[in-house]
Order: C-alpha cells, then structure tokens, then sequence
C-alpha cells in the first residue's frame, strides 16, 4: 500500500487523539484498521471498536475496519474478507491487497492515482515488508486490543 500511498508510514505505531491505528494515509485523511478475529470477537471488543471508530470519525477521520469472517461489520462500508494466512503471501496478500485498495477508492468516491498500475502487477510490491507487516497484523502482536487505548 506504500506503493500507492507514500505517506504511510508502515513501520511506526500510528497514534491519533488517544488511538492508536494499524494504518493512517494523512493524505486522504483515512484510517485502515485490520480486526482479527482472535482479538475482536467477544461484545467488550466490539464496543472498544465501535467507539474508537466514532471518535477518529468525530476527528474527521474516514475509518475503514477490515474485519476477518465471521467478524460482521461495525459500520456499512467496513470490508468483510476470509481469514488470512500470512504464510501464503503471495497467494492471499495480493488479491487482498488489491480489493482493499478498490475499496478505498471506493469509499472515498475517486481513483486514486496508482491503484490501476498496482493492481496490474504480478506481486506484492515490497514483499519482504509486506510480509513483516502481515505478520505482525495477523497475529496481532504489534498492540493487542487490551492497549489499543493509551491512556
């Protein structure tokens, strides 16, 4: 996504207000959240969720939560997608990487310049960082739920 998007800053811990976010595009004012299903399944968790959802959007902030099956959505324009394997790189990753960028555009109701040289390609662009970020997304080790909240 830093292909298309080269504000995003993909190895920092993002914090807006008091949140803290899995991805912050500044430059469309947007937020990706990725909720797995391990950590986002239980009615505490759906609460935490749809509140930071409503406070980053009170900030202004579009919020787009891509949530794992059978996770269901917080709010209409959330992406529903099948649980991941970070294991299968190339074979998940770039179909799903390519549908949340059609869903960004989308939602934000333009073309985004490099989404259609980006979906043309073959792969995922910058593999090896996709893969670190996957990894520590899916297992969601990176800020468990439990500290999503900073204060």
């Amino acid at each position: 996504m830093s292909s298309v998007f080269p504000d995003i800053d993909p190895r920092n811990t993002i914090k807006i207000d008091k949140w803290r976010v899995d991805v912050m595009i500044p430059s469309e004012k947007l937020v990706l959240e990725y909720d797995g299903g391990r950590y986002h399944k239980d009615q505490k968790s759906y609460a935490r969720d749809m509140r930071k959802t409503e406070e980053l959007k009170a900030g202004g902030w579009t919020v787009i939560r891509i949530r794992e099956m059978p996770l269901g959505r917080i709010q209409s324009h959330d992406l529903l997608i099948p649980v991941t394997n970070s294991s299968r790189l190339d074979y998940e990753f770039k179909p799903l990487t390519d549908k949340v960028l059609r869903h960004i555009e989308k939602v934000l109701g333009k073309n985004i310049p490099g989404v259609d040289e980006y979906i043309a390609r073959r792969g995922l662009a910058k593999r090896e960082l996709a893969k670190d970020i996957a990894n520590e997304i899916i297992d969601e080790t990176a800020h468990p739920p439990d500290q999503d909240r900073l204060f």
